[in-house]
C-alpha cells in the first residue's frame, strides 16, 4: 500500500469525466488523489496522485488516507455512487449520503420512495435476472431498464407483449434484475440543481433531443431561458423540492430527468451528482456562468473563504447536439475553420469521419463521435443552424438503407 497521505481532496471513479472536477480542485489550489479499480482510468493521470483499488469497497479508500480529506469531488458515476456516500458519512463531510445514494441508484427502491409520496401514481415492477418468462401486469406501452445503470443503457420502449418478450431474451442472460414501468407521454426534460441545507437550488433546465422508440437516448440538449415555459419551470421547482426531501437529499449537486405533459410532472429519475455527457463540465457552465462543481467545492470547504452560487442569474439559448447519424458511413465533415466562420459555434468535437454509424441504443457509443455546441437568440435559429451544420456532412447510406 502507498504510504498514507493527507489530501485535500480525493475522487472516487476517476473515469474521464472526472478531469474537469480535478482541474477545477486544481484551480482552487487543491491537491487532489484519485481513485479507481482501472488502471486506464484518464483520470488517474492528472490527479497528484492516484491509486488503482476496488471503489466498490469504501474501506480499501480509507485505508490509504490517514486524515479525512477535505472534499470528496463530485463526480459523473453510477452505481457505485453508494462508495462516496459510505466515504462522506465516515469523514463527516458535505455531500450525498450512502443512504440518500442508494435511495437515487437503486432504481425499484427510487420508485417505491416516489410512490409511497404520493409523487408517482404508478410504481415499478421487478423482472428478477433470469426469469423465464414475464407476464406484464402493465397496460403497453410499457419502458422496460436495468434496476441500476446510467446513461440510458439497454431502456427500451415495448410496444407489445411480443417487444417484451424479445427484449427480455435479450437482456435478461445478463444477469441483473429489471424494471418495468409505465410508459408515460410528455417532452422529455434534463435538470442540473444543488441541495443545499436542503434546499433544492435549481441551475438549469433542459429540454431533450431523443432518438425515436424502442430507445429512449438523449442525442441533444436546449437550454431553457428565464421567461420561457414558466409554468413548467415553476412545477419543476416545486416537483424537486417535494423529491429531494423524500429520497432524503440534504447537500449534493443532482440531475434529474423529467417528462412534461403541459399539465404536470413525471419524475424519471434523479442521480445526486453531476450531469454526464459535458453537460456540468461544459454546456451548463456555458448557459449559465456558473460551475456546479466548483461552486460545490467552495461550498463544501469554507477554508477557502469563496463565496458560492447555484441560482443563475441570465440563461442563454444554447444547443449541445451530439451526432447521431445512422444507417451511414461518414466521408466528409466540413473543416472547423468554416464552421466557426458561418455558425455562432460555442464548442466542435469531432471523432465520426470514416467511421459507420449504426442507430444510437446508448450514451457511450454517442458520446465518441463527437458533439456541438451552438449559441442562438432563439429556440428556432438553433434548430436551423443545427441542421444546417450537420447537412455540411457527407453520408454514404448502407446499402438498401439511403440517408
Amino acid at each position: 500500500m502507498i504510504g498514507k497521505r493527507i489530501m485535500d481532496s480525493i475522487v472516487v471513479g476517476a473515469s474521464a469525466e472526472s478531469i474537469h472536477a480535478i482541474r477545477v480542485a486544481h484551480d482552487l489550489g487543491l491537491q487532489v488523489e484519485a481513485f479507481d479499480g482501472d488502471s486506464n482510468a484518464a483520470g488517474l493521470t492528472v490527479a497528484d496522485h492516484a491509486q488503482v483499488v476496488d471503489i466498490t469497497r469504501p474501506e480499501t479508500v480509507i485505508r490509504s488516507l490517514s486524515e479525512p480529506p477535505g472534499v470528496i469531488l463530485p463526480v459523473p458515476i453510477g452505481r457505485y455512487l453508494t462508495s462516496t456516500g459510505a466515504l462522506n458519512d465516515y469523514y463527516g463531510l458535505p455531500g450525498v449520503t450512502e443512504q440518500a445514494a442508494i435511495n437515487c441508484t437503486d432504481k425499484y427502491l427510487f420508485s417505491q420512495i416516489m410512490t409511497q409520496s404520493g409523487l408517482r401514481s404508478s410504481p415499478s415492477i421487478l423482472v428478477p435476472a433470469g426469469a423465464a418468462s414475464f407476464v406484464s401486469p402493465i397496460s403497453f406501452p410499457v419502458v422496460l431498464k436495468p434496476r441500476y445503470g446510467s446513461g440510458s443503457r439497454a431502456v427500451s420502449i415495448c410496444e407489445t407483449a411480443g417487444d417484451l418478450d424479445q427484449a427480455l431474451r435479450v437482456l435478461l442472460p445478463s444477469a441483473e434484475d429489471f424494471l418495468l414501468e409505465e410508459y408515460v407521454e410528455g417532452a422529455e426534460y434534463g435538470l442540473d440543481a444543488a441541495v443545499i441545507d436542503g434546499e433544492f437550488q435549481m441551475i438549469l433546465l433542459r429540454e431533450k433531443i431523443n432518438t425515436p422508440p424502442p430507445f429512449r437516448q438523449a442525442v441533444g440538449y436546449y437550454s431553457v431561458v428565464q421567461g420561457e415555459q414558466v409554468e413548467l419551470q415553476r412545477a419543476a421547482q416545486e416537483m424537486m423540492s417535494r423529491a429531494v426531501a423524500a429520497l432524503g437529499l440534504a447537500n449534493c449537486l443532482l440531475h434529474a430527468d423529467l417528462l412534461w405533459d403541459g399539465r404536470g410532472l413525471f419524475v424519471i429519475e434523479v442521480s445526486a451528482r453531476p450531469s454526464g455527457h459535458h453537460l456540468h463540465d461544459l454546456f451548463t457552465p456555458a448557459c449559465t456562468g456558473i460551475d456546479p462543481v466548483k461552486e460545490f467545492v467552495k461550498f463544501a470547504m469554507p477554508s477557502l473563504r469563496q463565496p458560492f452560487l447555484f441560482t443563475p442569474g441570465h440563461v442563454r439559448h444554447m444547443l449541445i447536439r451530439f451526432f447521431d447519424f445512422a444507417n451511414c458511413t461518414v466521408v466528409g465533415a466540413p473543416a472547423p475553420a468554416r464552421l466557426q466562420s458561418e455558425f455562432h459555434l460555442f464548442a466542435y468535437e469531432e471523432h465520426c469521419l470514416g467511421l459507420h454509424m449504426d442507430p444510437v441504443s446508448n450514451g457511450p457509443e454517442l458520446m465518441k463521435r463527437g458533439f456541438f455546441v451552438l449559441e442562438g437568440t432563439s429556440r428556432s435559429e438553433l434548430e436551423e443552424g443545427s441542421a444546417r451544420l450537420l447537412s455540411l456532412f457527407s453520408l454514404k447510406g448502407d446499402k438498401n438503407e439511403p440517408v
